[in-house]
């Protein structure tokens, strides 16, 4: 009875210490806590062994690609969320608010390799249902066979369309993650066209950079229970193709950070790309453009998908900014850039 009752004290005495640490000390959920720790110990894992295809594998003949493309969604999207295909916009799902005038144009992540998965979609859905906007994401060309050239000449043709059927005013593009880079990409290009810039331009989660060879990359990879810094890179390199990573052409963080919309930039500070934030956020402040900054304290790549205070909190904040009502409590205090890996060594000292 006695080494029973000193277990369930042990047991107890983890339990509390662990709701300390996470809402005292990390000032998050306890459930966002326990997702972190079980992406730690089991997603990235996965995620590191994905294979990748041989360099033979990579170079098929143009009808062996468009084949490729024919995509087939998660099962349900229809009857569970209520995500249905686009019959006018090409490989285009939609999450529809019809008592809305307002549009998000969302650009999915995963890192130019993959399409969303089925949590992706479920995003798209309660953020169409908590900002009042129908939700529009493109499912574009990925990689390996597919590359730069292949995706942003998709995606501008279908967000030229878009654009052309709604008014600009009404219209707000968010990029998740890569989408963030791709999103900067067909705005720069349409800012040239001479079409008028879209009201907002929302950046989460962003990966605008595509050069990760500073340090602080390095130093976060320790960090991110989801994303891996090698396999990253390698799935840039097939997106890249025959251009380095700092080629104007497919990075957007060496061209001009003004195309004339409002910008705002979310990032969890437990993610790999919390520099690549960091960086857009100094780039944009010598060239004199305002950014508002949110960054989500001690929370994982992605949180916002999962159902979690908060990605609620999240959600609301998306609302505000949508329609633009004026919020500050997230809101980065600081207008200088300090390195992400000056940051974290601050705080192990």
């Amino acid at each position: 009875m006695k080494i029973r009752t000193l277990l369930k004290t042990l047991i107890l005495g983890k339990g509390i210490h662990f709701i300390y640490q996470s809402k005292v000390k990390k000032k998050i959920s306890v459930k966002s806590s326990i997702l972190y720790q079980s992406y730690n110990r089991n997603y990235k894992k996965e995620y590191f062994r994905k294979e990748h295809p041989t360099y033979n594998q990579l170079h098929l003949n143009q009808s062996d690609k468009r084949s490729l493309h024919q995509y087939v969604p998660p099962k349900y999207l229809s009857n569970q969320l209520n995500i249905l295909p686009s019959s006018h916009y090409d490989q285009t799902y939609m999450a529809l608010r019809k008592d809305s005038d307002k549009v998000i144009f969302y650009i999915h992540g995963g890192t130019f390799f993959n399409h969303p998965s089925i949590k992706e979609f479920a995003y798209i859905r309660k953020l169409a249902d908590a900002t009042n906007a129908s939700v529009y994401m493109p499912i574009y060309p990925i990689g390996p066979h597919y590359h730069h050239s292949d995706t942003n000449h998709f995606l501008f043709d279908v967000y030229t369309k878009i654009y052309n059927d709604i008014s600009y005013n009404n219209l707000v593009v968010l990029g998740h993650e890569c989408g963030a880079n791709l999103a900067l990409n067909i705005l720069q290009r349409a800012k040239l066209d001479g079409y008028k810039p879209v009201k907002e331009i929302i950046l989460e989660c962003p990966l605008i950079n595509l050069d990760l060879s500073d340090e602080s990359y390095q130093y976060l990879d320790n960090q991110d229970p989801i994303l891996d810094l090698n396999t990253l890179k390698k799935e840039i390199s097939y997106y890249s193709y025959d251009l380095q990573t700092d080629n104007l052409h497919i990075n957007p963080y060496y061209r001009s950070c003004d195309i004339g919309s409002k910008l705002t930039l979310i990032s969890p500070t437990q993610s790999i790309l919390y520099e690549n934030a960091l960086s857009f956020k100094a780039k944009a402040l010598e060239e004199e453009v305002h950014v508002d900054f949110y960054p989500y304290h001690n929370l994982y790549h992605n949180f916002m998908f999962d159902n979690t205070k908060e990605s609620e909190e999240y959600l609301a904040l998306l609302k505000s900014i949508i329609h633009r009502d004026r919020i500050s409590v997230y809101k980065l205090k600081t207008s200088k850039h300090t390195s992400i890996t000056q940051e974290l060594k601050r705080k192990d000292q």
